[in-house]
């Protein structure tokens, strides 16, 4: 029967040649050493991928510190088209977790036995109940953990589980912050509360 959705990098489209005849086509840009010129270039890049048939723009760029998560949520905002926004590594990983209360098409993850395909890449079993990604919506209240390093708290599990037995649309994530001020001044808005550890 063939993939449902086939992932092509935008830059090689024309090797390619016609689009697949079944299932339906991802353009994806990857930038692996910075954000990709900033959300208005990525905006514009997304809405090209559309126009040149995709049915799915997926941009995957990295993060230098958690202030550039601003970028993502931004172009969530911005663009009102299919899309899949990425942060990659470890600044990035709130990117992923956020998937679904920011409205991404789709999100990626590792299995248990599997190795990531990018850096960041969650456990899908993390992302399905630690995080709920499939009741994230655009209601979503987010709040989080900011530190550095952040891999060791154990707040995400205890808040997340709270949430969920009390049927609180809300979700907790850690993130990786070198700069808490530039941070805080990206992204407050659209985080509903705080903690800070080390």
């Amino acid at each position: 029967r063939g993939a449902a959705y086939i992932d092509l990098e935008f830059a090689h489209r024309e090797a390619w040649g016609n689009r697949p005849r079944r299932g339906k086509l991802i353009y994806s840009h990857h930038d692996f050493t910075g954000m990709g010129g900033g959300e208005d270039q990525l905006a514009t890049l997304a809405e090209a991928m559309i126009s040149a048939g995709a049915d799915v723009a997926k941009i995957a760029v990295t993060a230098r510190d958690a202030a550039d998560l601003a970028v993502i949520e931004g172009l969530y905002q911005r663009c009102n088209l299919p899309l899949t926004a990425i942060a990659m590594g470890e600044y990035g990983i709130p990117s992923r977790l956020l998937a679904g209360a920011w409205g991404a098409f789709l999100a990626f993850a590792r299995l248990e036995d599997g190795h990531a395909s990018a850096e960041g890449q969650p456990l899908l079993r993390d992302l399905v109940r630690l995080y709920r990604i499939h009741r994230q919506g655009s209601e979503t209240r987010i709040f989080g953990v900011i530190g550095n390093p952040i891999a060791h708290s154990l707040s995400p599990l205890i808040h997340n589980a709270a949430f969920g037995q009390h049927q609180l649309d809300a979700v907790y994530v850690p993130i990786q912050v070198e700069d808490a001020a530039a941070f805080w001044d990206a992204c407050g808005g659209w985080l509903d509360g705080l903690s800070i550890t080390i």
